[in-house]
């Protein structure tokens, strides 16, 4: 399955922040008179495994628009959820986008404590999620309930849990939201695929950049993919199991070659305090 041939996803240039009557919008206005072809850039989201980490830490209309200018909308295919009063305008809420980010924060905060068999960690995400995170409040206060999708507090509650430990609910609660996220946004389809037998396989393609990272974020929870911080620089990789397993820690070379350095660097300058003190 080669998800680095997943549809090509508009990316809007330029895009800006602007106030309407009701809540913040990111809009990206282009030079054609329709939707996807002129004032358009292509991006393939799937060539980038780990950006649903970036999206999840999302707290802010800046942080928002940054995202939107680099990856493009969310929701390209919904257009109940957009606005538009000419045609040459595309925009989305910027609460929509915040909603979406809290949720995904969620989700990866209680795999992450899953994963790292943190019981305090994953006893208080399952109670309360991220009780009283600003990203869901409202304009003037409110709630705006068409911009709340499904977090860890709905799933919490399901009488299925009762009887499962604390991991396995856990698991659970990860697996209704990656399931309430994929549908409408991943779409199964047949592929040709010379290697499968007749010719063809079915794959999972996402219908917007939402449903590519829920898709990558899947990939993750099943093992598919080990997304990590690098051991030097800090930033999010992606690679195989089989590169796990033999201890992989940076996410490039070069900062592998960097990281080496900084401990001979280190292991000289002990050396000669060392030798200083003598």
């Amino acid at each position: 399955m080669d998800y680095g041939e997943t549809k090509k996803w508009p990316r809007p240039e330029p895009a800006e922040l602007v106030r309407l009557d009701g809540p913040d919008i990111l809009w990206a206005l282009t030079e054609d008179k329709g939707y996807g072809s002129t004032g358009y850039e292509p991006y393939r989201p799937m060539s980038e495994p780990t950006i649903f980490r970036s999206f999840a830490v999302i707290t802010d209309a800046d942080g928002a628009l940054a995202f939107f200018r680099a990856y493009g909308p969310l929701l390209a295919d919904f257009k109940a959820c957009f606005h538009f009063d000419r045609r040459d305008d595309y925009r989305e809420p910027v609460q929509l986008w915040l909603s979406r980010a809290f949720v995904m924060d969620e989700a990866v905060r209680l795999f992450d404590a899953k994963r790292k068999r943190d019981v305090d960690a994953t006893s208080a995400l399952l109670r309360d999620g991220l009780p009283g995170d600003p990203r869901l409040k409202g304009y003037g206060g409110r709630i705006k309930d068409m911009y709340v999708p499904f977090g860890i507090r709905f799933f919490a509650q399901d009488p299925a849990l009762e009887g499962l430990s604390l991991f396995e609910q856990a698991e659970y609660v990860i697996g209704g939201m990656v399931n309430s996220n994929l549908h409408q946004n991943v779409s199964p389809e047949l592929v040709y695929d010379a290697s499968q037998a007749g010719g063809v396989s079915l794959d999972l393609r996402p219908v917007n950049l939402l449903g590519a990272m829920w898709l990558m974020f899947a990939r993750t929870v099943l093992g598919q993919v080990i997304v990590q911080p690098c051991s030097h620089c800090g930033d999010w990789f992606a690679m195989s199991p089989e590169s796990a397993r033999k201890g992989r820690v940076y996410c490039a070379d070069s900062c592998k070659v960097a990281a080496h350095r900084a401990r001979t660097a280190r292991q000289t300058e002990s050396a000669e305090s060392q030798e200083g003190d003598a």
